[in-house]
């Protein structure tokens, strides 16, 4: 006899079969969900920490929130009302703090689990703490990114005459190359410890960080940039040259000079003359920028200064002294006496060094190439822009 529909048995296990499927449908589809808002989490939370890391890099501040990144447009809100969403659990982070701390001049934000709703408190934790720069010698303050050419002290502060000194623990400085950390026992001991000397052998350009750490563990953050340049501008002796119009040197000619200040406070200005004394030349001024001038000269001895913009001269290195007076031909020599040369071609000029002094100049081959076959002999003649030339002779076997 044919059966009609299912059993109640086999319904029974359909419905059980149906159940599992649609469970773990449910739970792979819960997974899915969970690791796409953790994910969203994740993501979000590692913008707000670049973000930060700007906003530090920017202001100096070393301690923010949320909401402060979203107020100054760092961070855009998730919603009308400013708020930025956790993904999570869907309430606002605004109030989340974000702690910054900077590590070998790189700085690095942490989202952390700290609230703090007010944004004056966020400005005022800030803006507690100021760093003075003053020069070693008269004790005269220096503004902050401005260039000198000697030792600075720096000096921590308290802007907020509310904070007693006496809750001081420790002060910390640091740069991108070291941290020095002091414990202050009181309020005579803060003060004695609350400069921090900065000394230059040549060049510094380095930001500095401060930290004050309170007893009840509050800290406060500053920063400043500090310049030392100490280095003398440089002459480059073996880049003086000059450029003859004609063969008559007492033409009106250009004397090139090239100058560098290196990362220093930059070049403010030049003199070329007959004054051996740079410190009561009259200079020209020039770029800071600049890497390389002309000027006209005649017949003569220069003297060449520079000075930079904190007071530096390249004559408390050298003074270089450009002679026009004494001509001197060009010194040429060969690289090999006798070449030995195949069938390929060969340009005779690669096979002699010339230098022609301060002069610009050329060199002549005769032959110009290796065309022929056999013994012979190659004479080259360098020639230089004062008109005195040099020649040297070397052999060629063409096999």
């Amino acid at each position: 006899m044919k059966k009609n529909g299912f059993t109640i048995v086999e319904l029974m296990a359909s419905i059980i079969i149906l159940a599992i499927i649609t469970t773990l449908g449910v739970c792979c589809v819960n997974i899915v969900s969970t690791r796409i808002i953790k994910s969203n989490y994740e993501s979000k939370k590692s913008l707000i920490e670049i973000k930060a890391a700007e906003y530090a890099s920017d202001t100096g501040f070393l301690f923010t929130n949320v909401d402060n990144l979203v107020k100054l447009g760092y961070i855009s809100a998730d919603d009308k009302n400013d708020n930025v969403i956790n993904p999570i659990n869907q309430e606002p982070m605004n109030c989340l703090i974000v702690k910054i701390v900077n590590d070998d001049d790189n700085l690095y934000a942490t989202l952390t689990e700290e609230k703090e709703c007010d944004n004056d408190a966020i400005l005022q934790t800030n803006m507690h703490l100021g760093i003075n720069i003053f020069k070693e010698s008269d004790n005269s303050k220096v503004e902050n990114d401005t260039w000198v050419n000697e030792n600075v002290l720096l000096e921590v502060y308290f802007k907020d005459l509310d904070i007693n000194e006496d809750d001081v623990e420790k002060i910390i400085w640091k740069t991108n190359a070291f941290t020095n950390e002091k414990d202050v026992m009181n309020v005579s001991d803060f003060r004695a410890k609350n400069k921090f000397l900065i000394e230059a052998s040549q060049i510094v350009n380095t930001t500095y960080y401060v930290e004050v750490v309170l007893k009840d563990k509050t800290v406060y953050y500053a920063k400043t940039k500090v310049k030392i340049d100490k280095q003398n501008p440089i002459v480059y002796e073996d880049e003086i040259k000059v450029t003859l119009e004609d063969a008559l040197i007492s033409r009106d000619n250009k004397l090139k000079v090239v100058v560098s200040d290196n990362n220093g406070s930059g070049i403010s200005g030049y003199y070329i003359g007959d004054n051996p004394d740079c410190h009561s030349a009259s200079y020209t001024s020039l770029s800071s920028d600049t890497t390389s001038f002309e000027v006209p000269v005649l017949n003569s001895i220069y003297y060449i200064c520079l000075k930079d913009n904190v007071g530096n001269y390249s004559e408390n290195v050298s003074t270089k002294i450009v002679d026009l007076v004494h001509f001197e031909a060009p010194t040429i020599n060969n690289i090999a006496d006798t070449l030995v040369l195949g069938s390929e071609d060969y340009d005779f000029k690669t096979n002699v060094e010339v230098d022609f002094g301060i002069f610009e100049g050329q060199v002549s081959c005769n032959p110009t190439i290796s065309r022929k076959s056999g013994d012979y002999d190659v004479t080259c003649t360098a020639v230089s822009a004062n008109g005195l030339a040099s020649s040297t002779m070397f052999h060629v076997h063409h096999t």
